[in-house]
């Protein structure tokens, strides 16, 4: 038997109608049967909620009206983890999700008077003010620095899921100490050098005087009087002879 070409034809676009209509017919159920609604359930206030890659508000946050079928959810904040699920949102129904956010850090926000002070955390450098911090639990040391001005030291007592504002006042550091005046002649240290080198000779000759009157006395101890010197015997040493 021999098939002829239209016959084909006729066969695969029947074969294409049947498959397409399970889809068309679901796509027809689904636009009459609407929309439903998306429930968010958390704790923490002020979370970011991202639905399908697109922010739609902070927590606590109203319910969204979604259509029906499966939809990303991202809720994040800083300091806390953050929560990614799919979730399948029903036709005239409404969708509880909820969404358990752990706190990691504390959140301090460093503010200082004037800006663009440099912020250290425990010796580290972070980034110039105004700046966002993330603090682990417990006990840091906050710095800020700027050129001319005082710096500022601020201990903070971290605690997870916490905020906090820290606003620094930096106090400019006084003229006279950061232009000092020309040093007096006396606080030159070449003239303390040259001074000690003087008392060291005025000392030297203070005891060479005092070696030359020792040594006059112990002269005049052999002449009382002018021109009653007594005149020693010289001392010779003794010969010795041995007759063999």
């Amino acid at each position: 038997m021999t098939v002829r070409p239209l016959a084909l034809v006729c066969v695969a676009v029947a074969v294409s109608l049947l498959a397409s209509a399970p889809a068309e017919a679901q796509r027809r159920r689904r636009r009459r049967a609407g929309p439903g609604t998306l429930v968010l359930r958390t704790d923490v206030e002020g979370a970011e909620v991202i639905i399908d890659e697109e922010p739609v508000g902070y927590t606590p946050l109203d319910p969204q009206t979604l259509p029906a079928g499966q939809h990303t959810v991202r809720v994040r904040r800083p300091g806390f983890t953050e929560f990614d699920d799919v979730v399948t949102i029903e036709s005239n129904r409404d969708t509880e999700l909820d969404v358990p956010l752990i706190a990691l850090a504390m959140i301090v926000t460093v503010r200082s008077s004037p800006d663009e002070a440099r912020v250290f955390v425990d010796g580290s450098f972070r980034g110039t003010a105004p700046i966002e911090l993330e603090l682990t639990d417990g006990e840091h040391e906050i710095r800020a620095t700027l050129p001319r001005y005082q710096e500022v030291v601020r201990t903070i007592n971290a605690r997870p899921g916490q905020t906090e504002l820290v606003e620094l006042t930096l106090e400019p550091i006084p003229e006279e100490l950061l232009n000092p005046p020309d040093p007096e002649w006396y606080e030159e240290p070449l003239t303390w050098v040259l001074v000690g080198a003087g008392a060291l000779v005025v000392a030297a000759a203070i005891v060479l005087v005092a070696i030359f009157a020792t040594q006059s006395n112990a002269v005049d101890s052999f002449c009382p009087m002018p021109g009653d010197c007594l005149e020693l015997p010289a001392i010779t040493s003794p010969t010795w002879r041995f007759d063999m």
